[in-house]
């Protein structure tokens, strides 16, 4: 029996919080399939960044920028890889967005 879980992390950014993350997903973990899925709304201006870690969240690398409302899909089937997605200090320009992380 596969179990399935549901995990969605939600970021509205608008000032002051930029500089702001999500909690981190571990897409490929528990047996889940290995996809997450990014959303990108809003009416703004700036940097959104989907971050990586493969080290127990020690350490975080860039893997994506969005500058535009967009939504994609990532496949990651190791259970050890975290993401985060959030705006980066000195990357909130205006307006509010909304970032959600999610797998199921």
């Amino acid at each position: 029996m596969i179990e399935t879980y549901k995990v969605e992390v939600i970021v509205d950014t608008a000032p002051p919080a930029e500089g702001t993350f999500s909690e981190s997903i571990y897409p490929g973990r528990n047996n889940a399939d290995g996809f997450a899925n990014i959303s990108i709304s809003g009416n703004f201006s700036g940097t959104v960044t989907l971050q990586r870690s493969i080290d127990d969240e020690q350490t975080w690398n860039d893997v994506d920028i969005f500058k535009i409302p967009q939504e994609i899909d990532i496949i990651d089937r190791m259970r050890n890889t975290a993401y985060r997605i959030g705006v980066k200090s000195g990357d909130y320009v205006s307006g509010t967005v909304t970032a959600i992380i999610k797998r199921d």
